[in-house]
């Protein structure tokens, strides 16, 4: 980027939804598990953010280096739209 500004703006409305998407994930999930395979559900929730915090970002770097930085990115966008038509497919009451 060349304007440290929008930048500065861009990463700070970023973070500034982190938080409560990371609460309100948890909300969901309880809702959406039966009581008695909570745990289960939790141990999941847990790996599978585990593998996706290692994963996303080490494919976005790999095309990064051999191909550029803005496929790269591009890349980042991809899994976030992917993330979210999965989500629209989430029948919550």
């Amino acid at each position: 980027m060349k304007n440290k500004i929008y930048f500065i703006t861009l990463v700070s409305i970023g973070t500034f939804f982190a938080g409560p998407l990371q609460s309100a994930s948890r909300s969901i999930m309880s809702n959406l598990m039966p009581h008695e395979s909570q745990g289960i559900g939790f141990g999941l929730f847990t790996a599978s953010g585990k593998i996706t915090a290692f994963i996303g970002p080490l494919l976005s770097a790999i095309l990064t280096f051999y191909i550029s930085q803005r496929v790269g990115y591009g890349f980042s966008a991809v899994l976030l739209l992917l993330g979210l038509i999965l989500l629209l497919k989430v029948k919550t009451e």
